[in-house]
């Protein structure tokens, strides 16, 4: 859930829109059927440090490409070790012949999903700010529009009034 709002940045805020217009209206103008080359599409959407990737697949009967973008960023181990670490008490109970403070592994086991939560957050944080810092490294400053709709996706749902109590 967290992670949609470092995927809209990734998306949506690197397209260079004077680009995107001046190619839309060459398109719309032409009577010859012009499409922009594939270098003028990445320029447009302005890919950060992606490998490109182009796969042949077979479907009705014919060839088809596809294109995939990936990026190299991998951190999933650290969450997964933040995970462990969390749950730590749970294996020493299961694992160990010492008794184990029940109390301790009772507040994990309740608080897991918070701290998932919580983690899925940090993760989506932590991924924005990345394709912040290689946008801005690539092509300057990131507009401060794009941090103010990261900002609202963030914090938009939250309702500060607890809600009405369900009456029959």
């Amino acid at each position: 859930l967290g992670s949609f709002t470092a995927y809209f940045f990734e998306k949506y805020s690197l397209i260079d829109i004077q680009l995107l217009k001046t190619e839309w209206e060459q398109t719309r103008n032409s009577k010859d059927g012009y499409r922009p080359s594939e270098e003028t599409k990445d320029r447009i959407f302005r890919p950060l440090k992606l490998s490109k990737r182009v796969n042949y697949v077979r479907k009705d009967g014919k060839w088809e490409k596809t294109v995939t973008y990936n990026d190299k960023e991998d951190v999933g181990g650290l969450y997964f070790l933040l995970l462990i670490v969390w749950l730590w008490p749970l294996y020493r109970h299961y694992f160990s012949k010492k008794p184990q403070n029940p109390a301790k592994i009772e507040s994990r086991i309740i608080n897991l999903p918070l701290f998932i939560f919580a983690l899925v957050w940090l993760m989506a944080l932590q991924r924005y700010l990345a394709k912040v810092w290689a946008y801005s490294a690539q092509y300057g400053e990131v507009p401060a529009k794009t941090h103010m709709i990261w900002v609202w996706l963030l914090f938009g749902n939250i309702n500060p009034q607890p809600p009405e109590p369900f009456r029959i």
